[in-house]
């Protein structure tokens, strides 16, 4: 779908791209290095429970997030503004995220895991229709005929165009898959879901691309910010300094992709060919 709009200040065009630079913190403090640890170790009486509880909420969120997301893409991209989404979704992570201070340990676990995994949802849905925001911030838009004749492609083209778009994380990810699923349910149900979305979106006719994808982001930066925490942990008492340092690094990293993509390449449909010339691969 086209959208024929006057052209978007410059100011609006930057902050569609921070509005991802600012809800990373959620993936990274709530779901890996903060909330996370301290569910599982304090407020479960046995952290192997902790850590399977844990790792429910983070597969129900990512059922519902398969499920509807397709949905609300299709909404976003037929419906009219979707700042009023974005905020509806946004006022649902803020008071879910509030909840979470009522997590003391001891206490039941079931009431955080609900608040998280609407959290969770809120944060997913927000990112699908910031997304569609795309037409109306780019001047060349590309029609639905377009992603329909580079749709297809081998079983590995969701990894080449993954690698394309954000290289650090998914290299990152595939790396907790080896070290971080051993002794962690949580990431075993990660690399679960992944792998079975995956399975199911490589056999769409037509549906390869990465605007489809958008359910693999928080597995896979969750993947990734274990990565990056147990390379920090041979720092030593300098973890936590390396921690920030990388992860600032990588969201600095991330931004400047979007610029590339997004503002300088001025890409609406996220296909092989349009990041191949956005990375100057071809010319």
């Amino acid at each position: 779908m086209t959208e024929k709009n006057s052209p978007v200040p410059r100011r609006g065009v930057w902050g569609w791209m921070f509005f991802d630079w600012a809800a990373q913190p959620f993936f990274t403090v709530v779901t890996t290095f903060i909330f996370g640890p301290y569910f599982v170790s304090r407020m479960a009486s046995d952290p192997a429970v902790g850590q399977a509880a844990w790792g429910y909420g983070i597969a129900a969120a990512g059922f519902v997030i398969a499920i509807l997301s397709p949905v609300l893409g299709s909404v976003a991209d037929q419906t009219g503004p979707r700042k009023p989404w974005i905020a509806f979704f946004a006022l649902i992570k803020i008071v879910s995220l509030s909840m979470l201070w009522f997590a003391a340990p001891g206490s039941s676990l079931i009431p955080p895991l609900i608040f998280f995994s609407l959290a969770s949802i809120a944060a997913e849905f927000s990112i699908v229709f910031n997304d569609s925001m795309m037409p109306r911030l780019v001047s060349k838009a590309e029609t639905l005929t377009y992603a329909i004749k580079t749709g297809d492609g081998p079983w590995y083209r969701y990894l080449v165009d993954l690698m394309l778009l954000s290289p650090l994380v998914l290299v990152l990810a595939i790396g907790g898959i080896f070290s971080q699923v051993r002794g962690h349910r949580a990431y075993v149900y990660l690399v679960a879901f992944v792998g079975f979305s995956y399975a199911i979106m490589c056999n769409i006719r037509y549906g390869m691309n990465l605007r489809y994808a958008s359910i693999w982001d928080l597995p896979l930066r969750a993947l990734a910010a274990a990565q990056v925490g147990a390379i920090a942990s041979r720092f030593g008492a300098r973890q936590s300094l390396v921690t920030g340092v990388v992860i600032a690094a990588l969201c600095a990293y991330d931004l400047r992709q979007y610029q590339i993509f997004f503002v300088d390449g001025k890409l609406y449909e996220l296909v092989t060919a349009g990041l191949l010339y956005g990375v100057k691969i071809l010319k």
